[in-house]
C-alpha cells in the first residue's frame, strides 16, 4: 500500500492507496500537530510499503515527518515532490520555480492530465490560489488571495474592540449588525473575486474549470459556472509525478 501525504499550511492530509489508486483509508491532523501524525496513522502504518510526500511546510517539519515515516521503508520507495521548471507536461511561468508552491504545481499537473485544452484550477485552502494553463501546457499565471477565514482574522486583528462571532451567512445584502456586515461583506468580496477570475479564464480560452481543496463547495456555490470539483487534486498530481 502507498501512503500519500499532502502537508499544507493548515492541515496535513493523508490517504492510503493501492497500485490502482483506489483509496482504502484517509485522515488528517492540524499542521501544528505534525508530531502527532504517527499516532493518527497507527492503524495503517504496518501496511505501508511506499510513501509519496508533498509539503509546503518548513524543511524542519518535512525532515521530522519523513524521518519518522521512512525509517523502515526502502529509501527508493520514499518520493518527495519538488518544483521543477517543467513537470509532467506543465511548463511553469515563474522565473524562480522554487517560489511556486509544490501544491500548486501538483494541482496543475492533475488538471493537465484531466483536461484536453486550456484550464483554470482553483485550490480553496486557507488561501485561495487560482492558476491558468493553456492548451499547450504553459502556465499563464495566477492569483493568490486570502480565504474567508484569513480575511476575517485580518479584519478583526486590527479592530480588537469589536466583538464578533462568525455567522457563516450567504446573503450579500447590507448588514444590520457587525456580524452581518462582516459576513455579508466577505461573501460579496469573495464572489467578486471568483467572478473576476472566471472572466479572466474566459478571456484566454479556458475550457475546463477545476475546484479542489476544503473550500471547493463554498466557492462552487458562489457561481453558476460548471465546475469540476475534485477534492484530491494534490494527491492526483502527486501520483502522476511519482516514479511508482
Amino acid at each position: 500500500m502507498i501512503l500519500e501525504i499532502d502537508a499544507g499550511n493548515t492541515r496535513i492530509k493523508w490517504r492510503m492507496v493501492d497500485g490502482a489508486q483506489n483509496v482504502h483509508a484517509r485522515g488528517d491532523v492540524p499542521s501544528g500537530s505534525y508530531r502527532n501524525l504517527n499516532s493518527n496513522l497507527a492503524s495503517v502504518l504496518n501496511q505501508v510499503t511506499a510513501i509519496r510526500f508533498s509539503s509546503v511546510l518548513s524543511k524542519s517539519v518535512e525532515s521530522f515527518v519523513l524521518e519518522e515515516l521512512c525509517a523502515d521503508i526502502d529509501p527508493s520507495r520514499c518520493f518527495v515532490a519538488r518544483q521543477q521548471g517543467v513537470l509532467s507536461g506543465v511548463r511553469f511561468c515563474y522565473q524562480d520555480v522554487r517560489r511556486l508552491g509544490v501544491d500548486r504545481c501538483l494541482v496543475m499537473v492533475a488538471g493537465r492530465a484531466l483536461s484536453k485544452g486550456a484550464f483554470l484550477v482553483i485550490d480553496c485552502g486557507s488561501a485561495l490560489t487560482a492558476d491558468y494553463v493553456d492548451g499547450r501546457g504553459q502556465h499563464v499565471g495566477g492569483y493568490i488571495i486570502p480565504g474567508t477565514a484569513l480575511m476575517r482574522s485580518a479584519l478583526f486583528s486590527g479592530t480588537k474592540k469589536v466583538a464578533h462571532e462568525p455567522l457563516r451567512l450567504k446573503s450579500e445584502s447590507p448588514g444590520c449588525s457587525t456580524e452581518e456586515c462582516v459576513e455579508h461583506g466577505l461573501q460579496l468580496v469573495f464572489r467578486s473575486a471568483i467572478e473576476s477570475i472566471v472572466r479572466q479564464a474566459r478571456g484566454i480560452g479556458v475550457e475546463t474549470m477545476f475546484l479542489t481543496g476544503g473550500g471547493a463547495q463554498q466557492v462552487a456555490s458562489l457561481s453558476d459556472e460548471s465546475w469540476d470539483c475534485r477534492p484530491d487534486m494534490v494527491f492526483e498530481g502527486l501520483s502522476l509525478v511519482s516514479p511508482f
